[in-house]
């Protein structure tokens, strides 16, 4: 699934965003996957920002195959960047999100 995010202003709090994983039509069921976000500037360089189930995405519905990013403040530095969610489980790793963010300079500091 390629989604992108609608631009944010950088320094500004993200809101948060839900998601559903489907495979072949149906829910993936999530239930004990690592979720894992990395944002990179380019497809090639060091992560920007990572995010993963260890402290800013919830699996919310596992078996419906239903996760979120929680709401956080974003001070990436202007631009577009590049970003996959990957999903891991007992071995299996499988990439199924992946698009663009482009962060926006902040007027006010």
């Amino acid at each position: 699934m390629n989604y992108n995010f609608p631009d944010h202003v950088s320094g500004d709090t993200f809101n948060g965003i839900e998601f559903q994983v489907n495979v072949n039509g149906e829910p993936k069921d999530l239930t004990g996957f690592t979720i894992k976000m990395e944002v990179k500037k380019s497809q090639v360089s060091g992560a920007a920002l990572t995010l993963s189930t260890e402290e800013d995405i919830n699996v919310t519905d596992g078996p419906a195959g239903r996760f979120n990013i929680i709401p956080q403040v974003i001070t990436l530095k202007p631009g577009t960047y590049f970003y996959d969610i990957e999903f891991s489980k007992d071995g299996y790793v499988k990439t199924w999100i992946s698009g663009q963010w482009s962060i926006i300079n902040d007027i006010t500091r």
